[in-house]
């Protein structure tokens, strides 16, 4: 099975922040998506 994972906007789109404007939503996801991806593969060698 192959698994998609996109992490939606990229640094140079704009998109949300936190009200901060410290974190932007684009870090926060790509974050997600390589842990997500690192589970993945994990459970791939398992």
């Amino acid at each position: 099975m192959k698994v998609l994972i996109v992490n939606g906007h990229g640094a140079e789109t704009p998109g949300k922040r936190s009200p901060d404007g410290r974190l932007r939503e684009y870090a926060y996801t790509r974050e997600i998506a390589i842990r997500v991806a690192g589970k993945l593969q994990q459970q791939n060698k398992s």
